[in-house]
């Protein structure tokens, strides 16, 4: 089994956690899921963890990053969000890891261009790579992007 302590050494860092235990702290959210950490206003790909198993491979390309994505699970009703939310009240809690893609600029014709990693393609390069190393997809990605 391909274990989160692979990717935090390839660059991932944890910035939070999901959990339906209401923090004091926080009013009652409607779907009564709750963020606790800091989200990046950045793009990127995140893991979703419980314990050392890795659960979910995700990517964020949104103005907002990170920031908007986590906000997203906490209230969205797209399908992919609900399903997340479901399988939180079985599971409690997890643990939210992210890549952060610092934007790459080239200069074509004398123009200051973005050439960066595509949050979507290393998304899906490392869904392939886990398959390939465990032989299953991870247990909250539906469906290979």
């Amino acid at each position: 089994m391909r274990k989160i302590g692979h990717y935090i050494k390839n660059g991932f860092n944890k910035i939070g956690f999901l959990t339906i235990n209401k923090p004091d702290k926080l009013r009652k959210r409607k779907h009564g899921v709750y963020f606790i950490g800091d989200a990046p206003k950045s793009k990127g790909v995140y893991i979703f963890a419980k314990g050392e198993s890795v659960l979910k491979f995700g990517d964020t390309n949104a103005s907002e990053g990170m920031h908007s994505r986590i906000t997203m699970y906490l209230s969205n009703p797209e399908s992919t969000n609900l399903y997340i939310r479901e399988n939180l009240f079985k599971d409690v809690i997890y643990d939210v890891y992210f890549y952060e893609i610092i934007p790459e600029f080239v200069t074509f014709m004398g123009l200051k261009v973005e050439q960066s990693i595509s949050p979507r393609s290393l998304e899906k390069e490392l869904i392939e790579e886990f398959i390939n190393f465990t032989g299953i997809l991870p247990k909250l990605n539906k469906i290979n992007k």
